[in-house]
């Protein structure tokens, strides 16, 4: 067989050496007489005036004749029917069963064969993949055909291009095969790409440029069905890269207007799961990350993504961290219309915008009804040191404002009863626009300061004003005994260290201003009393009891 080269013989080679118009057909009809065929002259021999039938039925009464004698003659049980065909059953009947199964099987195996010898035109198969996708895309390596255990095309090296920058490579596919229907095997020009299979993908993906993305593939494509496997997907910044997603399984179904996806992997050393479902005009998305137990489910209603309008209902639930609500989505705003709020620390509600595009933004306004302070106190102790260096580090890129309220206070031993306050993000650092406290019964309190963030440091700059309305009660909370006269109004100044957990004061106003000898030594009792094991001390009510004993006794 290898000596025969069937894509040079083929069967229209071999029909055009025969000269079909040396043999004229249409010669043979003279040879016919027509006038011997003439079935008009048959005719004139049957007279129907001449026949009476009504004489000739008189011989045909069944009256006259007993069919029964005449119907045993047909009584198929004298004439042994039954034995030959007992007889072609044991012995024949399976080798006539074993040729017709023999035949079909054989003409299987050739009809699926054919395209063996086919030649797959790179540009046309290219253009029917790609149309599908909505890209441009090249074929770098060969196409071939296997019919095992279905017939399907097999391409090598598939690259897709950028849609708006041709010659950037968005995706290298190493290995793409596509099912071919049996019905339109023997066609090349009816080939429906309704089921197709990439592997070894590696995707290239830049974060500026997620907008043009959706907008692209919230068109129809046309295939099927669609899987991925062992893929990869590069977020790049620019040219700088961001992150990847690793180990990628994804499974594209449409039927009808019907159509959903999923999409599993490895996100940051987590499981990633992603589903997404468009039925009947109510699409919805499920987001788990297994290690971390996160779990978010978005369902849309009254949507419209080709004027990128999406509204619905979202729950975003991480153990026991749950946000519900209502949003809308318009122009890369989501506008959060009302959500509910609630984990270990906070209980309550919050509205407000988060832009998506060109930079991160947002604007929350949250009202909460509780803030358990033991519960928070109990979370940060159990940190690390590097996660206490890093708690108020903010990634530069998120940058916005919230205001936020809280109408009662839980600890152990309540000194701050209820506050509001507004925060600001700007480039990694946090500003603390004002952040008012009630004391209850001692007075009040106010906040205003900055976390700077850099490399090699976490600075919290300040300014402080305690105001007592009640001294006698003041005394009496912190266990001064020996007390000395304190001011109804102070003001501080100062820093702290949040990466070593050392205070720098700056300033100390009362009735008068506090000299530099008595600044240090407050500075230096602080430091170690209350900052001696960092947040666990500073948060502790004994230490700070212990401190304002020291410095409001008389004579110490």
């Amino acid at each position: 067989m290898k000596y025969i080269n069937f894509k040079r013989y083929k069967l229209y080679e071999i029909l055009k050496n025969i000269n079909f118009r040396r043999y004229n057909f249409s010669k043979i009809y003279k040879y016919i007489n027509n006038k011997i065929l003439r079935f008009s002259g048959f005719y004139k021999y049957l007279d129907i005036k001449r026949l009476n039938f009504s004489k000739i039925t008189r011989y045909f009464s069944f009256r006259k004749y007993n069919l029964t004698l005449f119907l045993k003659f047909f009584d198929i049980k004298q004439y042994g029917f039954f034995k030959i065909g007992k007889y072609l059953s044991n012995k024949k009947s399976k080798i006539i069963q074993l040729y017709i199964v023999g035949i079909i099987i054989f003409s299987s195996i050739v009809y699926i064969c054919i395209p063996y010898f086919f030649t797959y035109e790179k540009l046309y198969i290219t253009n029917k993949l790609c149309s599908d996708f909505k890209f441009e895309c090249k074929i770098e390596d060969k196409i071939g055909y296997s019919a095992i255990p279905f017939p399907k095309l097999k391409i090598k090296n598939l690259i897709i291009y950028d849609s708006n920058k041709k010659n950037k490579i968005l995706a290298r596919i190493e290995n793409t095969s596509i099912n071919l229907s049996l019905k339109n095997l023997l066609y090349k020009k009816k080939i429906h790409l309704n089921n197709i299979k990439l592997n070894k993908v590696k995707i290239n993906i830049n974060n500026d440029k997620l907008l043009t993305y959706k907008k692209h593939f919230s068109k129809d494509i046309g295939s099927k069905k669609i899987k991925l496997t062992e893929g990869i997907i590069d977020f790049f910044d620019k040219q700088k890269h961001v992150t990847t997603l690793k180990k990628i399984n994804f499974i594209y179904k449409k039927k009808g207007k019907d159509d959903y996806f999923t999409l599993n992997g490895k996100f940051l050393g987590d499981n990633l799961d992603f589903d997404f479902k468009n039925k009947s005009n109510k699409k919805s998305i499920v987001l788990k990350l297994e290690n971390i137990n996160l779990l978010t489910k978005i369902d849309f209603s009254n949507s419209d993504l080709n004027k990128n309008i999406i509204s619905g209902k979202a729950l975003i639930k991480k153990d026991k961290n749950r946000i519900a609500g209502i949003f809308k989505y318009k122009d890369d705003t989501i506008n959060v219309v009302n959500a509910n709020l609630r984990n270990s620390f906070i209980d309550g509600k919050f509205q407000g915008t988060i832009k998506l595009s060109p930079f991160f933004n947002f604007n929350l306004n949250m009202d909460l009804n509780t803030l358990n302070f033991n519960s928070l106190y109990t979370s940060l102790i159990k940190l690390n040191d590097n996660q206490k260096k890093n708690l108020f580090r903010v990634n530069r890129r998120i940058n916005g404002s919230i205001d936020i309220s809280t109408e009662k206070v839980f600890s152990k031993n309540t000194l701050v009863n209820s506050f509001e306050s507004k925060i600001k993000f700007n480039n990694g650092n946090i500003l603390i626009d004002k952040l008012l406290m009630s004391l209850g019964k001692l007075g009040a309190a106010d906040l205003t300061g900055v976390i700077k963030n850099d490399v090699k440091f976490t600075n919290f700059k300040f300014e402080n004003n305690i105001f007592i309305d009640n001294s006698k009660r003041f005394y009496r909370k912190f266990g001064v005994v020996n007390k000395k006269q304190v001011s109804d109004s102070m003001f501080i100044s100062g820093s702290i260290d949040l990466s070593k957990f050392i205070l720098h004061l700056y300033e100390i106003i009362g009735e008068e201003k506090f000299t530099n000898e008595d600044i240090a030594y407050i500075e230096s009792e602080f430091n170690n009393i209350v900052l001696s094991t960092g947040y666990e001390s500073l948060f502790d009510f004994s230490n700070i009891k212990e401190f304002v004993k020291l410095v409001t006794s008389e004579g110490e």
